[in-house]
């Protein structure tokens, strides 16, 4: 278990938040959308 968790906690979030702003902006570009649904079929897996 790391020492600093409540920054691990913080970097996870941000890394929650970016994952989501990167895959709006894979959705917008036409070229993501195959990466967005291989992502999708991964999560329901």
């Amino acid at each position: 278990m790391p020492i600093n968790n409540t920054q691990h906690k913080e970097t996870k979030a941000q890394k929650r938040e970016r994952k989501r702003a990167n895959l709006k902006k894979m959705r917008v570009t036409g070229r993501g959308t195959k990466i967005l649904a291989a992502h999708i079929q991964k999560k329901s897996r």
